[in-house]
């Protein structure tokens, strides 16, 4: 049985695992969002799904054709789960971001066909249907955006024209389960912008089913202290309902963190997520040496805003030193103009 398929048998037995989501009321508005660039019109949103009866990414599951003429280098390998993360500017968007839309898309396509990442957090998605159409035509992976109805509380905290966070996986090795928006109440904070929880399965090399969650973040923009505080009480409030979790349950933050984790780009002050780290027997960080190695995850300033951080418990399974910022401006041409401004982040683990 290919390992595919037994991750379709086995997670169909587990069934859906428990999520702690936002606030559901389908009645409450998403918070508009911080103008700080611009919006466009989404071209729309799918169909709704009964997720109990269509779970997500059960389609390509069996199909594990990942070869590829992509000039991206391959960053995963075949023994390791892969994580990624990479803010792909205003994608999608006519009015902001990098002007030729086909060309920003195929090279979002070749980087996860070419990197063979296994799971990637997004952000400033704008067109979602073109989002999952690019990673969609990567064979045996699928995507989701944040104000997708099979999201739970998706629909409710983003609207279609604003960025949104994403997710996308190699259905070959990855079931995801549940899918939910959380700390909706906390979203003026996130800059309209709320987390994306997925929680969902991992296929082990050896056959085992390993329960992993992701949290995909875009934190608030701005070199400000206003921008600080709201960054540090975004952290705070992921924090406080994470804690207790963090010790059992293998977690990865990911994204777009608009700051470093031991410094901040604010003049005079510290890192607005010195709680975060200081709590090591809760968390740990992958991340962490970017800022003292002055590794920039950006194309145009020397700031590591990227960060992926995990939970004591996925530490366990952390490759050291292999967090990396995949420097693309070396693969494609006019990449800071074409594609984006972010560099995609990257970090192994074997669960």
């Amino acid at each position: 049985m290919s390992r595919g398929k037994r991750l379709v048998l086995v997670t169909a037995l587990l069934g859906v695992v428990t999520a702690h989501v936002g606030c559901r009321s389908s009645d409450v508005q998403p918070i508009p969002q911080d103008s700080e660039r611009g919006d466009r019109t989404d071209s729309g949103t799918r169909a709704p799904v009964d997720i109990e009866k269509t779970p997500i990414g059960a389609g390509d599951a069996g199909n594990d054709s990942r070869s590829s003429m992509s000039p991206v280098a391959k960053a995963g390998g075949e023994e390791t789960l892969d994580v990624g993360s990479w803010n792909i500017e205003w994608f999608g968007s006519l009015q902001e971001g990098p002007a030729d839309e086909t060309l920003q898309a195929r090279r979002v396509r070749e980087t996860v066909e070419g990197s063979h990442v296994d799971a990637w957090g997004f952000q400033e998605v704008v067109d979602g249907e073109r989002f999952k159409t690019t990673i969609e035509s990567v064979p045996g992976y699928r995507a989701l955006v944040g104000s997708d109805s099979i999201v739970e509380g998706g629909s409710a905290s983003y609207k279609t024209d604003q960025q949104k966070v994403a997710f996308a996986y190699n259905s070959n090795v990855i079931r995801v389960v549940r899918a939910g928006v959380l700390l909706r109440e906390s979203s003026f904070n996130f800059a309209g912008r709320p987390p994306l929880e997925v929680q969902a399965v991992y296929e082990a090399p050896d056959g085992r089913a390993v329960p992993i969650t992701f949290v995909v973040m875009h934190l608030k923009a701005g070199n400000d202290a206003s921008a600080w505080d709201r960054r540090q009480g975004s952290i705070a409030a992921l924090k406080a309902i994470l804690d207790a979790r963090a010790q059992a349950e293998a977690i990865f933050l990911i994204g777009d963190w608009n700051d470093e984790l031991v410094r901040s780009k604010v003049k005079g002050r510290g890192s607005p997520f010195a709680a975060l780290v200081e709590d090591v027997s809760r968390y740990a960080f992958p991340t962490l040496s970017f800022g003292a190695g002055g590794i920039s995850t950006m194309v145009t300033s020397r700031f590591a805003n990227d960060q992926h951080v995990v939970s004591i418990a996925a530490s366990a399974f952390y490759v050291p030193e292999s967090a990396v910022a995949l420097r693309l401006d070396r693969v494609f041409e006019a990449y800071g103009d074409t594609t984006s401004d972010h560099f995609p982040v990257v970090s192994r683990y074997r669960p």
